[in-house]
């Protein structure tokens, strides 16, 4: 009997083991299919449904996917598009005449008359070269008092050489506004002009047309701060290798940029537009924004690819019938404005409202908060539970551009704002330095403003050359 007591405990304790083994194993399996599932969802995101810029979606990037609903028109110019084409010009620069010389018969055909012509005109650019002015100041003798009267150089004009205000625009132009890297703007001067231009010297204009445009960068900013919508939004940028932000503010008619080493609230109070304005602010939902005193609307286009993402990847429905309910509230929005309406009506708002109600608490329910399992801190809430309590929790911001025809339906305005970013960093690379930066978005600022306007894009730069920059209206 002993012997099998013994031999019992023995098993009971092999089972134990085993037991406690089986148990390590199911939450290691638990951990491991739940990182899986991370990857899985990681590797299936791209631009098209997160918030990836499509830059980062490499060589097999996916077919782009429009969610809003099919027109019916056909692609290209629409029937009554006056469209654009080449033009023959009453006064062409030069006339050349090709005349044939000889008959067939051998008859010189020198004095014959012309019986018909036929034209032809070829636009080309003609060889370019840089100008050079000399400005001489004259010494003379009055008659009169036998004084010395000496002349004055133009106030621009202060060094013994120097370049004038079309070039340094043209600097600023290439290196700012089509993002050419400083060695490629010198080479492109010395090939193109003949002139040998360094890159210090490119370096020194850009910081010298920063401060030029001061002015009209603090009337920028003070035209964002008094509009009624502004857009804003923010993405990551390397600073001398290092990982900084640049931040937009920008409205149709005004853009400001700013560098800054944080992404949230501390960078958004140096800006200083957030903290002054009273309007709505559209962007991503980021929660910083949410700190500010201030109206705000939810870019839509962002929450439909996440959307997108849980209807296609993680197989949700209510996800999926969302994104028909935003897509028909837009629908509902661009027909009333095509009718010259300025609201929806109370009765559209309701049903819409109504369904969204229905589909987050549908959601909410099907994916419960975590049970508190005994340990310490926060548990971590599915995505599909976090997108969800945000629908609950943003209803007004997400919907306002049904309640205010103002406000748009995405924040597109500031994402083409800030997308060259991304194409300065492909095509030039960092910025070197925190005041080159700085530099750079006061002038990108200047010029983006000057162009919502209307203003071409070098007459702006010669005009601050000048010390006469444009000023936008700041009411």
């Amino acid at each position: 009997m002993r012997h099998s007591d013994d031999s019992l405990k023995e098993l009971e304790g092999k089972l134990e083991m085993v037991m406690a083994i089986c148990d390590a194993l199911r939450t290691e399996n638990k951990t491991l299919r739940e990182r899986v599932k991370y990857l899985e969802e990681r590797l299936a995101k791209n631009s098209s449904n997160s918030s990836k810029p499509p830059s980062s979606d490499g060589p097999a990037k996916p077919k782009p996917k429009n969610l809003r609903r099919k027109t019916g028109k056909k692609p290209g110019g629409q029937p009554g598009h006056a469209g654009r084409n080449l033009a023959p010009v009453d006064t062409p620069d030069h006339v050349k005449r090709h005349s044939p010389e000889f008959c067939s018969c051998g008859c010189s055909l020198r004095d014959a008359p012309v019986v018909d012509s036929e034209k032809r005109q070829v636009f080309d650019i003609p060889p370019i070269s840089v100008e050079v002015t000399e400005h001489v100041v004259d010494t003379l003798r009055c008659p009169g008092c036998g004084s010395k009267v000496k002349g004055a150089f133009p106030e621009d004009v202060k060094a013994r050489v120097q370049y004038g205000p079309r070039l340094n625009s043209f600097a600023a132009y290439l290196m700012v506004y089509q993002l050419l890297p400083f060695e490629r703007c010198s080479e492109l001067f010395k090939d193109l002009l003949g002139v040998d231009v360094s890159t210090g010297t490119l370096a020194n204009m850009v910081r010298r047309f920063a401060g030029k445009v001061s002015p009209s960068v603090e009337s920028v900013k003070e035209m964002i701060k008094n509009t009624k919508v502004a857009h804003f939004d923010e993405t990551g940028v390397r600073v001398n290798g290092i990982l900084r932000w640049l931040h937009v503010a920008s409205t149709p008619l005004a853009t400001y940029y700013a560098t800054h080493a944080k992404r949230g609230r501390v960078a958004m109070e140096d800006m200083e537009i957030l903290p002054e304005f009273k309007g709505v602010a559209v962007h991503d939902s980021y929660p910083s924004y949410y700190k500010f005193d201030c109206s705000h609307a939810v870019c839509c286009a962002h929450l439909l690819r996440e959307l997108k993402f849980l209807h296609k990847e993680s197989k949700l429905g209510w996800a999926g019938r969302f994104i028909r309910l935003l897509v028909t509230a837009k629908d509902e929005k661009d027909q009333a404005v095509a009718e010259g309406r300025w609201s929806l009506g109370e009765s559209i708002e309701a049903t819409l409202e109504n369904a969204y109600d229905k589909m987050v608490s549908e959601a909410l329910d099907l994916h419960p908060p975590p049970e508190p399992d005994g340990k310490p801190g926060r548990k971590k809430k599915s995505r599909p539970r976090n997108l969800a309590e945000r629908l609950r929790d943003r209803k007004k911001e997400i919907l306002a551009f049904i309640y205010d025809f103002d406000v748009p339906f995405d924040n597109n305005q500031a994402e083409r704002d800030i997308r060259m970013m991304k194409l300065k960093e492909k095509i030039s690379g960092c910025f070197r330095s925190w005041s080159f930066g700085d530099d750079w978005c006061r002038i990108r600022s200047y010029i983006s403003t000057a162009a919502k306007n209307g203003i071409d894009v070098l007459d702006a730069l010669a005009l601050a050359h000048v010390g006469a920059p444009f000023i936008p209206k700041t009411v």
